[in-house]
């Protein structure tokens, strides 16, 4: 069924307008049609097309139930912005993986024109891709930031990564085992630009509580970095329920 992300629901019929009513059009949805609205809050309203007209469509909600394809845990990715196509390839992979926040992050090698977001677009690719691989809740993105700042938010975090090629021995494996037994429920993961990090972010990592951890013995691209450490994460926490 089509999934369809709403700022509220209204019970037995709701109105789809404007964008999602479009897509219903371009899906060429008709009447009978099962649909999915979804407020953000974790629960999916089930309903079916009643109605579809010029400017809107009218969806009759039948019932409403658990979505329980979000992570039991929030983990927000910290990254170096990267090329337009290597930036929304991290976005669309993150969402699909369950990332819940996305931090872009200035670096001393933070290549300088790569900063120039386009939030218009990766908002559209985040919905698009919760759309498409069942979400409940759309991942949120934030304004770029200096590495700094972002190291002081670390404190917010029940645990904190950064991902480095100089790190030969810790694993993200290891440092989650090691904190198997701990209540964890808030997650960041930092992962640095194609040129690495600075030896100077490392130490302030390192000084405000980061654990630094390898991804193994290749050297990976940055979007892969981001990817992979997520998706390492993410799997260990969905292994728990």
């Amino acid at each position: 069924m089509k999934r369809f992300f709403v700022r509220g629901i209204n019970k037995p019929a709701h109105i789809l307008a404007g964008e999602n009513h479009r897509h219903v059009v371009v899906c060429r949805l008709k009447c009978g049609d099962g649909v999915v609205l979804c407020t953000g809050n974790g629960i999916d309203h089930i309903g079916a097309v009643e109605n579809i007209s010029k400017t809107e469509t009218t969806i009759t909600i039948k019932n409403s139930v658990i979505n329980d394809t979000e992570p039991n845990i929030i983990l927000d990715l910290f990254f170096s912005p990267l090329t337009q196509s290597n930036t929304e390839l991290i976005i669309i992979k993150g969402t699909e993986l369950g990332v819940s926040g996305f931090y872009p992050t200035h670096t001393k090698y933070t290549q300088g024109g790569a900063i120039k977001l386009r939030y218009d677009r990766l908002e559209k690719l985040i919905l698009e891709s919760a759309k498409q691989c069942g979400r409940a809740r759309l991942p949120h993105i934030n304004e770029v930031k200096s590495f700094e700042s972002a190291v002081m938010q670390v404190k917010e975090y029940d645990l904190a990564m950064l991902c480095y090629e100089g790190e030969r021995y810790r694993t993200v494996f290891e440092i989650l085992k090691d904190n198997i037994c701990r209540p964890i429920k808030k997650i960041a993961v930092f992962v640095g630009p194609e040129g690495g990090y600075h030896a100077g972010e490392i130490t302030s990592a390192k000084d405000a509580g980061l654990n630094i951890v390898t991804l193994g013995k290749r050297i990976l691209r940055a979007e892969t970095a981001s990817i992979a450490s997520c998706a390492i994460i993410l799997q260990d926490f969905d292994l728990r329920r």
